[in-house]
């Protein structure tokens, strides 16, 4: 029990800290500082990395290479992320720190449409979900393999600023979007949306680290992956 509330905690802080990184992002948006804003959403990530907190879109790279316990820690973690993402989410809701209305085309266009399905949405959904993937899992192997600390920062900062101007599906920040308009969205749809984007994170993820383990088995090395 111990372990599972310690996963947990540390799945909710990392939720919340997303939730911190997506929210500014947003703000810094509204007054045209759309390349700061992709910057400054790399602050949750590099806090969850220094931390050693939990965060599913960091951990599903690795999932084959560990034991049963990890695979079962990913959806504590999932959980987690989900109660801290939404938990800042309703927060800004709330004190609303800038014009929340600016977003509602933003969001809802996150949310599957099942009345208007749109094929074309839903694969360019998913595959900015595998982008996702694939550029958190470059920030957290660039974090683990450098050693010098300016190098880290730098590994995480380039790869999430990309990943924010490319416009890429992160499932757990979308939790954030979703719940800044909680009262007037479909919730339907967005259990939905964020399944689909989960499990494009997922697949940018691992496919990559298969990839690397392919190419060169010196940059995922198990040891380091799992004790830094």
């Amino acid at each position: 029990m111990e372990k599972f509330i310690k996963c947990l905690v540390k799945a909710i802080l990392a939720g919340m800290l997303i939730g911190l990184g997506a929210t500014t992002n947003l703000y810094l948006k509204t007054i045209g500082l759309n390349f700061l804003g992709s910057v400054m959403f790399t602050f949750g990530l590099i806090c969850i990395c220094f931390f050693d907190l939990n965060l599913y879109t960091g951990k599903i790279g690795f999932f084959f290479d560990n034991d049963k316990e990890f695979k079962i820690n990913i959806l504590t973690i999932i959980l987690g992320n989900i109660i801290g993402a939404s938990l800042f989410g309703f927060m800004m809701h709330v004190c609303k720190p800038f014009d929340l209305s600016l977003y509602a085309d933003f969001v809802n266009a996150k949310v599957i449409d099942f009345a208007n399905f749109d094929i074309m949405w839903l694969i360019k959904f998913f595959l900015n979900a595998v982008l996702a993937g694939i550029l958190v899992y470059l920030a957290v192997i660039a974090f683990k393999r450098f050693s010098n600390p300016i190098m880290e920062v730098l590994g995480i900062v380039f790869a999430i600023s990309i990943m924010v101007l490319l416009k890429g599906e992160h499932s757990i920040a979308n939790i954030v979007y979703y719940s800044l308009f909680y009262d007037s969205i479909n919730h339907i749809g967005v259990i939905t949306s964020f399944i689909i984007a989960a499990l494009g994170n997922a697949v940018g993820s691992i496919v990559l680290h298969l990839l690397f383990k392919v190419a060169d088995k010196k940059i995922v090395k198990k040891e380091e992956i799992t004790n830094k």
